[in-house]
């Protein structure tokens, strides 16, 4: 595993709890497809979204939509240009006032210049869907 991309992912994740986005957002090329297994009429930051102003669109969804009350990466693992992680995610629900605990795994893909292509996050988001209900 490349360490200068695992590092990247590192710290994206840190910067996520710390409401880095631009941050993480310059980690990515300017064509960068992100995208989160689910039912976007449901939820609103699932999905694809493209390009950094699709990335940007995504955070600004989430940030409208919940409150994160618990987020841990953890199981790093993949090649010099994919990085697999899971995370479990826990958060209150804005517009419902509901809660969720969800475990999800993200593949990120680089370029041979360190830059984030992909974002993709699969998993089971059943609970995630609910609370939005």
């Amino acid at each position: 595993m490349k360490n200068s991309n695992l590092q990247t992912v590192q710290d994206n994740y840190a910067r996520f709890v710390q409401g880095d986005i631009p941050g993480i957002i310059d980690t990515f090329t300017d064509d960068a497809v992100w995208s989160h297994v689910g039912d976007s009429k449901v939820v609103p930051f699932f999905g694809t979204f493209n390009g950094k102003a699709g990335l940007a669109d995504f955070f600004q969804k989430v940030g409208d939509n919940v409150q994160v009350t618990a987020f841990q990466p953890m199981n790093f693992r993949g090649s010099e240009e994919e990085i697999i992680t899971d995370l479990q995610i826990s958060a209150n629900v804005i517009p419902t006032g509901k809660n969720y605990d969800s475990t999800i795994t993200v593949k990120w893909q680089f370029n041979g210049d360190g830059k984030a292509t992909s974002w993709a996050a699969t998993g089971d988001v059943a609970s995630v869907e609910a609370a939005f209900q």
